[in-house]
């Protein structure tokens, strides 16, 4: 057992070892890193049938189960972890139809080609074809990376790839199940595709659910790399192992779920130091995992069988094309016809076309064949050619077929955008240089030499950037103005995550900002205009705003309603906040950018006008807080101020012990402490937003006379309310019972009347209004709108009137000035006619 255990260790240290070497000659030699690894699988493969010395190799293997429960959800959970859940969104219908429609359509092509011209059985057939379905484009993605093909391009190709593997492996057992069974018919193909949708579905839900469970349980665990990674590890296998062998749907589609939901939600609980080291450990995983299962590959060829069925393997690999072809040139076209969906034009079909690879997924299915059927042998062979030419003619010809249709090109926008960035970074080189002339630590001659032949450098690119702004074969305004539109949002979002990785925003507020600059970029990109574009609540705010409106109008519930709202009232502080700090860094980049006159000038105009506007916005928002509820904003600057001061600290001890000037129990004892405090401290000091019941009822000339125990026992009687800007506090016409006292924030008061809205007054803290419902009952004769953030005591007339006939007095003063709002209420309403 333990000589066993050694060689497996040897040859998988020898496989991995071989691995890097190949990862390092791809990339000296420019050729696909999978494709080598094949192709050294091969060699490897001949030479453990024919070298004496490698005749252990031959012994060597990885267990289909091993591949399917490991390294399976491992590589999927790392492509659907790091991919943008929003443009997977935006580009969901044309995946979605390439990996179900059109893998039923390629597995139907492919199987009926194969019954006819190889005169294989048709179940056989068709399940040759649901495997062979599955792309597999590691190979075309990596060559995408290297070309700079479009982000949209890589989004297709890779979303359709992690949807299809579910979608192969669940139309696979569908058709294995009928194959075994030996019958055919009508109830069986209803009952088969009543199947396929509820494996694939119930997949979706497991994932979703475990990946939202793992997030919380992430959360909690607070800058700990190890163990928050570990969690994400466990999420990728677990929820591939509970739906495949417990649940018995989809685990393939459970993993893309899990992963997709931990990369978007999932990725804010995670902590923010943490966020590298885990994309790291991942991708290190996945490169473990794909360099095994590709060596493999090679090492399982058997040339023999490969001569012996070689015009069935290149019938099935035309087949695989024509099936291909078939889907991405006959629906594609199709989805176009949909005004809601942005077209996918010849040149990225033909690149779909042809990039769509066959790899390990199709071996792993392939080899889960039951032995009992006859055709398993034939079928493992099939794939393993199929495969092998996929791999070598269309893996290193995609390249050619990239530069024949012209996405290897830059773009005019993109020889801009690469003649700035050039033009910048040749800018920060010779600021760097002047500051190490001012320290000494360069002589002045060499960085003049150095200096002149940088600015000849510039001077010459900006040239070239005229001929493109100004030139015959220009850009258009519009392009110039997306690129720079583009270059200050995409900005914007990096600060703002900024501001949450050091704990000024929370995460609901970081989804909101970037909800919003999500949506700019895409009128941005339609060549919208994003001047006049209002706020757009995302669905989990409007979602918000019913729950709270409809909780508010159940009296037990109104003291869990104001919580919630006096919560938004601090978030929304928090977002001004960050909006307006956010927006003056943009501005200063902007001005930075006019000085540098590299930029046309109409176009920063245009994206200073809008950051200006949204930095106005931001200060009267701030400001209007600042007035309404200055001891909560004191807290929250003088929490700003703290935790600014805990990370300097941190930072400067963490800087220390690199520089070996503490220890590292010192680093340790310090970081704990520091840590400590900053998770203790609270960002958003809610209690601040209230004024006390007694002070806020002394406000109030009808109350401040008041003795104390008089004062107390109608406290008792106070309900505290609060509500967001635009809320109504009461609408005319109403059944009304009660008293409103404003504590912080102002309302308007309106009157409808007979026809349009006539403003009566603005109230503000200490001011009160609802008197005249309070003594009898009657409609409402005004309605009254929060302009602001607002907290309000509600005094309701079933509360009060037990009190007032042991309070003469008070029930006089009420009464009178009930008679003067009515009066004022009447004058206003005859004005209006």
């Amino acid at each position: 057992m333990a000589e066993e255990l050694v060689f497996g260790l040897v040859v998988l240290m020898g496989l991995l070892l071989a691995a890097s070497a190949v990862a390092i000659v791809s990339k000296k030699i420019k050729f696909p890193f999978t494709i080598l690894l094949v192709v050294i699988g091969l060699v490897l493969g001949w030479g453990s049938r024919n070298i004496a010395a490698l005749f252990p190799l031959s012994a060597f293997s990885l267990s289909p189960e091993v591949v399917l429960f490991i390294f399976l959800p491992v590589l999927i959970f790392e492509s659907a972890f790091n991919l943008n859940a929003r443009a997977l969104l935006k580009n969901l219908l044309p995946i979605l139809t390439l990996a179900i429609p059109g893998l039923l359509m390629a597995t139907a092509a492919v199987g009926f080609l194969m019954h006819f011209f190889l005169d294989l059985p048709l179940g056989v057939s068709f399940l040759f074809g649901a495997l062979i379905s599955a792309t597999d484009p590691v190979a075309v993605i990596s060559l995408f990376k290297e070309l700079g093909a479009p982000k949209r391009l890589t989004m297709l190709v890779e979303g359709e790839s992690l949807f299809n593997d579910g979608t192969a492996l669940v139309l696979f057992r569908v058709i294995l199940g009928v194959v075994l069974v030996g019958e055919f018919s009508g109830q069986t193909l209803v009952h088969g595709l009543i199947e396929f949708f509820i494996v694939f579905i119930g997949g979706v839900g497991v994932g979703i659910l475990l990946g939202l469970f793992f997030g919380r349980i992430i959360q909690i665990v607070e800058n700990d790399h190890l163990v928050e990674i570990t969690l994400t590890v466990i999420l990728a296998l677990s929820a591939f192992m509970v739906a495949e062998h417990f649940l018995e749907v989809s685990g393939v589609m459970a993993t893309v779920a899990a992963g997709l939901t931990m990369g978007s939600y999932g990725r804010t609980k995670i902590s923010p130091p943490v966020h590298r080291e885990m994309e790291a450990f991942w991708e290190y995983f996945a490169f473990i995992c794909n360099s095994l299962i590709f060596l493999l590959v090679g090492l399982s060829v058997d040339f023999a069988l490969f001569v012996d069925n070689s015009g069935a393997i290149f019938f099935g690999a035309f087949a695989v094309v024509a099936g291909r072809a078939l889907v991405v040139y006959t629906l594609f076209p199709l989805i176009g016809r949909f005004k809601t969906v942005e077209k996918v034009d010849r040149a990225f079909q033909t690149i779909i076309f042809w990039g769509g690879l066959r790899g390990a997924l199709a071996i792993v299915i392939a080899l889960s064949i039951p032995s009992e059927l006859e055709q398993k042998s034939f079928i493992l062979t099939l794939t393993l050619g199929v495969v092998l030419l996929s791999l070598f003619i269309n893996g290193l010809t995609i390249r050619n077929v990239i530069s024949i249709v012209g996405l290897d090109k830059y773009t005019l926008k993109e020889r801009y955008e690469r003649l700035q960035a050039i033009i910048s970074s040749l800018k920060e080189a010779v600021g760097k240089m002047e500051s190490l002339v001012s320290q000494g630590a360069i002589h002045n001659t060499l960085f003049i030499s150095r200096k002149q032949a940088y600015e000849k450098e510039i001077t010459a690119l900006k040239e070239e950037l005229a001929q493109l702004t100004h030139g015959q074969t220009s850009l258009r305004y519009e392009d110039e103005s997306e690129i720079i539109l583009r270059h200050c949002l995409n900005s914007e979002r990096s600060q703002h995550r900024t501001f949450f990785e050091e704990g000024y925003l929370d995460e609901d507020n970081l989804k909101e900002m970037i909800h919003r600059i999500d949506i700019e970029l895409d009128r941005v990109k339609s060549g919208q205009d994003i001047s006049g574009l209002e706020e757009v609540p995302s669905l989990f705010n409007r979602l918000e705003d019913t729950f709270l409106k409809l909780m508010g109008g159940l009296f037990f519930l109104k003291p869990i309603t104001r919580r919630l709202k006096t919560r938004r009232i601090a978030a929304g502080y928090e977002m001004e906040r960050a909006r307006y700090h956010v927006s003056a860094v943009l501005l200063e980049g902007i001005e930075e950018m006019e000085k540098q006159m590299t930029v046309s000038a109409q176009p920063l105009e245009q994206a200073k006008k809008f950051y200006q506007k949204l930095h106005a916005q931001a200060e009267v928002r701030v400001d209007t807080i600042r007035a309404e509820f200055p001891q909560y904003v004191e807290k929250v600057e003088a929490g700003i101020l703290t935790r600014l001061c805990l990370n300097s600290e941190l930072a400067t001890f963490t800087e220390l012990h690199s520089q070996g000037a503490i220890s590292d129990k010192v680093l340790m004892e310090m970081s704990e402490d520091l840590n400590n405090r900053l998770r203790r401290m609270q960002m958003r000091p809610v209690e601040e937003l209230l004024i006390p019941p007694p002070e806020l009822l002394r406000m109030v000339p009808y109350f401040e006379e008041l003795k104390e125990k008089d004062l107390m026992n109608l406290c008792s009687r106070l309900t505290a309310l609060s509500f967001l800007p635009g809320e109504e506090i009461v609408k005319e016409g109403d059944e009304g019972d009660s008293l409103f006292i404003i504590g912080r924030g102002q309302v308007d008061v309106s009157t409808r009347g007979a026809g349009q809205p006539t403003y009566l007054a603005r109230l503000k803290a200490g001011d009160f209004f609802g008197e005249v419902a309070l003594l009898e009952p009657q409609p409402r004769i005004a309605t009254v709108t929060a302009i602001t953030p607002c907290t309000l005591l509600e005094l309701r007339r079933d509360r009060l009137l037990p009190y007032l006939e042991n309070a003469p007095e008070l029930k006089d003063t009420l009464e009178s000035t009930t008679e003067i709002r009515i009066l004022d209420t009447r004058r206003a309403r005859e004005r209006e006619k």
